[in-house]
């Protein structure tokens, strides 16, 4: 499998949140990257309320659609038991059936038979984990017992009557299905960092030398259209293919249809009744922000993924993950504990036809980089509540 050695990423340094009224610079300054102090905040008698943008923590609509879907359920998980440590387990993607060319030189009466090929991938699954520690005892028998009033600050994963504790429980539970979505999307075998670890992320599938590579220059529409033509040569219908681009993508894609519904009105374009939705021989666009947005070129990409042949095999949910809690006795007698979440799994192709990388795909100059100066968290997200930089002097 081709690997990419380095992943265009911003660093995960804080959970941040834009926020409004008196206590915003003194919660902004209790903020860090520790989700014991995040969970913490908000027991104070302000009143005030934490705005914060919740789009963006409601989950990925093409992780929804590959995570465990019928290709993934039918991959099988099994065990080498001539081999030791981690790679002794595997996952067998369903049989590809093909025949071979017919070997016919045209002497005698008939024409032979020719063999029938079974193909399948042997893959071997990684680990995913999320860890969230309490520093000591005493944390752990307050945050149990104090509980948030009505007074006090509110936060999305706070609530009236809830203990700090179940505060916090609430908070990693959130984070950690973004951390798990980000990963099965842009995870790559040989990266670590930026709250990414290794792992056969459908990116690393995409970026396979197997996978079909398209340059996107020529315009979304067409580049799709040239696509289309190579699938009906191998007797494939794109229309069974999801078609997935950065929600960035969305108003010059909205533009191309419009423009384009001008000169041919008998296209498989259309445009639904509100203008927000695209759709292509009926399929609704999927939107993903976890698809790469480079603002120093003002491009991105588009990919195509039929769920026949592409899946995102996991052992468990992402909101039901493996739970382990470890108490630190090294560090005394009244230390605290981490509770760490875990997950394990891969990307389940069967059949690179079903998957397909349209690259370089320009950005209209009515939302490129400009436009989206200071809003970089937002448009590569890294983090479940990204935070404005800048504004643009547009």
């Amino acid at each position: 499998m081709a690997t990419m050695e380095n992943v265009s990423t911003q660093a995960l340094d804080k959970v941040s949140i834009e926020l409004t009224g008196e206590m915003a610079s003194k919660f902004a300054a209790q903020m860090s990257t520790d989700a014991q102090t995040a969970i913490a905040t908000g027991i104070n008698d302000d009143k005030s309320k934490a705005t914060v943008n919740n789009s963006l923590a409601r989950g990925d609509e093409l992780v929804r659609k590959l995570v465990n879907n019928g290709i993934a359920r039918q991959a099988t998980i099994e065990l080498d038991p001539c081999v030791s440590g981690d790679d002794k387990w595997y996952i067998n993607t369903p049989f590809v059936l093909s025949t071979t060319d017919i070997e016919d030189d045209g002497e005698g009466c008939c024409v032979g038979t020719p063999d029938v090929l079974g193909c399948r991938f042997k893959l071997h699954p990684r680990l995913l984990c999320v860890k969230d520690c309490i520093a000591s005892t005493l944390d752990e028998i307050m945050e149990a017992s104090v509980k948030q009033k009505g007074i006090d600050t509110w936060t999305p994963w706070g609530q009236t009557g809830a203990t700090l504790a179940q505060k916090r429980a609430r908070f990693v539970s959130m984070f950690a299905k973004f951390i798990f979505e980000r990963n099965v999307i842009q995870g790559l075998p040989s990266y670590s960092g930026n709250g990414m670890r290794p792992f056969d992320g459908l990116v690393s599938r995409l970026l396979d030398d197997r996978t079909i590579k398209i340059d996107g220059s020529a315009g979304i529409i067409a580049s799709i259209s040239m696509l289309d033509c190579r699938m009906t040569a191998i007797g494939q219908d794109i229309s069974g293919y999801y078609i997935a681009i950065n929600p960035i993508l969305m108003p010059t894609l909205r533009q191309e249809v419009r423009t384009y519904l001008k000169t041919d009105p008998l296209t498989e374009w259309s445009i639904s009744s509100d203008g927000r939705n695209v759709y292509y021989r009926g399929n609704q666009i999927v939107e993903s922000r976890f698809i790469d947005v480079d603002l120093e070129e003002n491009t991105t990409s588009i990919w195509l993924i039929n769920p026949a042949y592409v899946g995102i095999k996991l052992e468990r949910e992402i909101t039901n993950p493996f739970i382990k809690t470890k108490n630190n006795w090294d560090e005394g007698d009244c230390a605290g504990s981490c509770t760490m979440m875990y997950n394990a799994g891969t990307t389940v192709v069967s059949n690179f036809v079903g998957l397909a990388l349209i690259q370089n795909v320009k950005l209209s100059s009515i939302c490129d980089s400009l436009a989206l100066a200071g809003l970089d968290g937002f448009v590569n997200q890294t983090t479940l509540y990204p935070k404005v930089t800048a504004n643009p002097g547009l």
